[in-house]
């Protein structure tokens, strides 16, 4: 018993898991692609025992309906690269400090509390990170795990943001060279605060190029909140603001569909 793949359309731009399910609803135990109307639009649309195999009872069920999603609505050339960038990254983390400010960061995650940290930190002071590397060091015994980690999450969020600008095929290809370039795999395996801030400010990109969309007024107020937070831990963040700007124009000026 195992997992098929097949296109999720004539044009094969996706595939689609193919699972020994009971009925539950599905045409020919099989999941509809997402375009068609009988089929799950969310997350919670999927069975409530997505995991069939009883090694996968161990994962919660809200996370299987995640990862079952995630695979739903993406084809494998993208999860390969997220894979490969995860593995790129999370193998190499740092076991020492070696950049910049990373000896005090080091030092300050292991700090009593926040607020002692702060009071220690040099400026510019880096609160949110300060919080996350602390919290890092008591659970995982790793502050280089919370670049990393944050890397991949930014990796996947400027997917979205890319794809929803200028199309599928370019969002992939933009893909590619975040891999390899030196800077990031430097920044994403250190202990160092700059993945934070991409992983901040892409994901407040997102829900404002959303916004324009939708004009939904809580879509703004998430992006607003996550340039806030960017801010707070670094405030030189301030200088990525014009990017919101030229978002705006490019979505009121936008005459090609790249989709």
């Amino acid at each position: 018993m195992g997992v098929r793949f097949v296109p999720m359309d004539a044009e094969g731009t996706g595939f689609e898991p193919v699972l020994p399910f009971q009925e539950n609803g599905f045409r020919n135990r099989r999941f509809e692609p997402l375009s068609q109307p009988s089929a799950p639009i969310g997350i919670r649309d999927w069975p409530v025992q997505p995991l069939w195999h009883p090694t996968f009872q161990i994962i919660p069920t809200r996370l299987q309906h995640v990862i079952l999603y995630i695979i739903h609505i993406m084809n494998w050339p993208v999860l390969t690269i997220f894979i490969i960038f995860g593995l790129s990254r999370f193998l190499f983390l740092a076991k020492f400090p070696h950049f910049y400010d990373s000896p005090e960061y080091l030092r300050l995650s292991q700090e009593k509390n926040l607020a002692t940290a702060l009071q220690k930190s040099h400026e510019s002071i880096h609160p949110v990170y300060l919080f996350l590397i602390q919290t890092s060091q008591k659970f995982f015994h790793s502050i280089s795990f919370i670049s990393a980690f944050f890397g991949l999450l930014g990796l996947i969020y400027f997917y979205y943001l890319v794809k929803r600008l200028f199309g599928k095929k370019t969002a992939f290809l933009s893909l590619i060279p975040l891999i390899f370039f030196p800077h990031f795999w430097l920044i994403q395996t250190n202990i160092m605060h700059e993945s934070v801030d991409h992983f901040l400010l892409i994901v407040s990109l997102l829900f404002f190029d959303i916004f324009l969309e939708n004009k939904k007024l809580v879509n703004l107020v998430f992006s607003l909140l996550f340039f806030l937070v960017a801010v707070v831990n670094f405030v030189g963040n301030l200088i990525w603001l014009p990017i919101f700007f030229g978002l705006f124009i490019f979505r009121r000026n936008k005459k090609y569909d790249f989709n």
